[in-house]
């Protein structure tokens, strides 16, 4: 998780926050209005998908009882480039619970996963 909801709020000792104070209740409007300062630059560059295969030559398969075989890696989410603050994933905006409350949309914050896997494929 991102400690810097916590640790990079507003107090007297860290003027510079770049989030506001933190109050334990929404209803008192505090740190309800709108302005820029939050406004990030979402875009980005991503890898999400990569597939790299490599099929034995048919010489080599027969020689083992194969008519193919293919051995392959796969990855889903392996990079990105982005300015924006972590975990808001630039790619995804959808309404949340704390969005719908501020009539406004908000962006996800779970990390992306990153995914791999190796397999071999074969024909007899």
């Amino acid at each position: 998780a991102e400690w810097y909801y916590i640790t990079d709020t507003w107090t007297e000792d860290n003027r510079d926050a770049y989030f506001p104070a933190a109050h334990i209740s929404t209803r008192d409007g505090k740190n309800k209005h709108r302005q820029s300062r939050f406004m990030q630059n979402a875009a980005y560059i991503r890898l999400k998908n990569m597939t790299i295969s490599y099929s034995l030559p048919q010489s080599v398969a027969s020689k083992i009882g194969m008519n193919e075989a293919q051995v392959y890696i796969a990855g889903m989410n392996l990079w990105e480039a982005s300015k924006i603050r972590k975990p808001l994933d630039p790619e995804y905006l959808r309404r949340n619970v704390l969005a719908e409350e501020f009539n406004n949309n908000g962006a996800v914050e779970y990390p992306l996963q990153r995914l791999y896997s190796v397999g071999l494929r074969v024909g007899f």
